[in-house]
């Protein structure tokens, strides 16, 4: 019928933009929270909350996120509910969540309401992201998944770095509600452009790309040859250079998953706790300590929220960068080590943002903070959509549980350790000995694998060698050890039959007439017939 391919071509055209749109969903869901985030402490301090109630509020947020997390992980799996839909009643609640906010605040003073608003918040984000990266591992065609989820991540990860530098200077300018306000309107674009018609490609290989891949390929191959030719080479040193032009570079090679890959994710899960935890404590609770020790851009800005702005947004445009770079090489995957430099180097940079007071020299160690934030959330993600197919949601949704409760306990914990200590230097300790716990859990992970990875190589050793004792060449007769007497009896024995035989084929012989010995023809020899002469 012509009205169904047209449909056809409607749904094709249609499809062709989910790959972007789920980009979109990502940036737009992060800028309107973290936009957000920036100025809820803010709005909270102004009304009296201490330390620890801001912990707390964000406690409340992305404790409730992590809880659900899973659950949700588990519906898309099952498909129970139609995902697409999920995530637009996501989007919804994130937008009634700011509103509600900039509403209440324009005469209230408790600090109370606000835990109850930002429940909303929590739903938003629990129905949006589990969802949406289960959806887009299944968008992305086979052997694409890291270029395309790099991609993914570059576009919330910059979201979230818009949200942070718009925060402080539109708060400033606008004030709290209509900040909110605008925080509203940007998530609803998503609610308009998000996919609706999902598609599954994740065992197809992308054959039309590939295709044009191994034309482009042939046709580089070609001109290769030619301009070797010219040069006077010999068809043995053209074979070889056009041999090691298909050799892949170390960096870019394709890393395998391992056999233990489940100690490679506990690994993983430790420096997301420890390292994204941190990170969310200085999107929590540096911003009180900044305020109270008037960090600003000396020269330019007297506003500490200014600098706040600035110094987050530059943590995460790096991180958006950090994305972008691993997307394009895969060394850094599964390389444990890299867990425990990682962790070092952010309990270095927890020591300097506790003693320096310049804003330009703890910007430039934003950057940093925004490389090294952005290697876990790539390498969290990897460990996640490498999952069997069957738990694939599951794991995404225990992967964002850990993530979401990461930024409900860290801030919580931190900012109780700076409110009983009425000094908001701990909250920043607190980063660093969370760092030095986990070095330690992440080597005692890593003694771990390496220990049962050995084991598991000496086990394919032993077999390999236990299959090639099984085939035995024959031993040679002059190997064998021979008894001599034996053999000097058994020949003795055969000597006797072979008299007795002889002597039996004689006496058969001696009693036929000569004429039938002498018609008797040798074994295997024709007759021969009479000539006729």
């Amino acid at each position: 019928m012509p009205s169904s391919e047209s449909w056809k071509k409607v749904t094709k055209k249609v499809q062709f933009f989910n790959l972007f749109n789920y980009y979109v969903g990502g940036f737009t869901i992060n800028m309107s929270t973290y936009f957000c985030w920036l100025i809820i402490p803010l709005l909270m301090k102004e009304n009296g909350a201490t330390p620890f109630d801001i912990g707390l509020a964000d406690a409340v947020t992305f404790g409730i996120t992590g809880l659900l997390s899973p659950l949700i992980g588990f519906v898309a799996s099952k498909e129970y509910l139609c995902p697409d839909t999920i995530c637009r009643i996501g989007f919804v609640l994130q937008a009634t969540c700011s509103i509600s906010i900039a509403i209440y605040y324009i005469s209230g003073t408790m600090i109370v309401p606000i835990f109850f608003l930002l429940v909303q918040e929590s739903f938003a984000l629990a129905f949006f992201w589990s969802i949406c990266e289960y959806l887009l591992s299944n968008e992305i065609y086979q052997g694409e998944t890291n270029q395309k989820m790099s991609w993914f991540c570059c576009s919330w990860s910059f979201g979230k770095a818009i949200g942070f530098v718009l925060g402080g200077p539109m708060r400033s300018a606008f004030g709290y509600s209509f900040s909110l306000y605008f925080s509203a309107l940007i998530v609803m674009i998503a609610f308009v452009v998000f996919p609706r018609m999902p598609r599954n490609r994740s065992t197809t290989p992308n054959t039309a790309k590939l295709e044009k891949q191994k034309a482009k390929l042939e046709k580089k191959k070609a001109k290769k040859i030619e301009s070797l030719t010219k040069k006077g080479l010999s068809q043995e040193e053209i074979e070889i250079k056009i041999n090691n032009m298909h050799k892949e570079n170390f960096l870019t090679k394709h890393q395998p998953v391992p056999k233990r890959y489940f100690l490679y994710y506990l690994n993983e899960l430790v420096i997301h706790f420890t390292v994204y935890g941190t990170v969310a404590v200085f999107g929590n609770q540096y911003i009180d300590f900044a305020d109270e020790n008037n960090i600003v851009l000396n020269g330019v800005n007297d506003d500490s929220g200014t600098y706040c702005s600035l110094f987050l947004g530059i943590v995460y445009f790096s991180q958006s960068f950090c994305f972008w770079v691993l997307g394009q090489f895969s060394y850094w995957q599964y390389k444990q080590t890299l867990n425990i430099i990682v962790q070092i180097f952010i309990g270095a940079i927890c020591l300097a943002l506790i003693y320096l007071r310049n804003g330009w020299v703890l910007c430039v160690l934003a950057i940093p903070i925004g490389i090294i934030s952005g290697y876990d959330l790539q390498s969290n993600v990897l460990y996640s959509i490498n999952a069997g197919p069957k738990i694939k949601g599951v794991i995404l949704g225990m992967s964002e549980c850990v993530g979401e409760l990461t930024c409900c306990l860290c801030p919580l914990f931190a900012g109780l350790i700076a409110t009983q200590t009425d000094d908001r230097k701990w909250a920043l300790w607190f980063g660093l000995i969370l760092q030095c716990v986990g070095i330690v859990l992440c080597i005692i992970t890593q003694a771990i694998t390496i220990i049962l990875e050995r084991f598991d190589k000496q086990k394919e050793s032993d077999e390999i060698e236990l299959g090639n004792n099984e085939y035995q060449e024959p031993t040679p007769i002059e190997d064998v050890d021979v008894d001599t007497n034996l053999v000097h009896q058994i020949e003795i024995e055969d000597g006797n039959v072979s008299e007795s035989s002889e002597l039996d084929k004689e006496e058969d012989t001696d009693e036929k007439s000569p004429e039938e010995n002498e018609n008797v023809q040798p074994t295997g020899t024709p007759e021969q017939k009479p000539s006729n002469e």
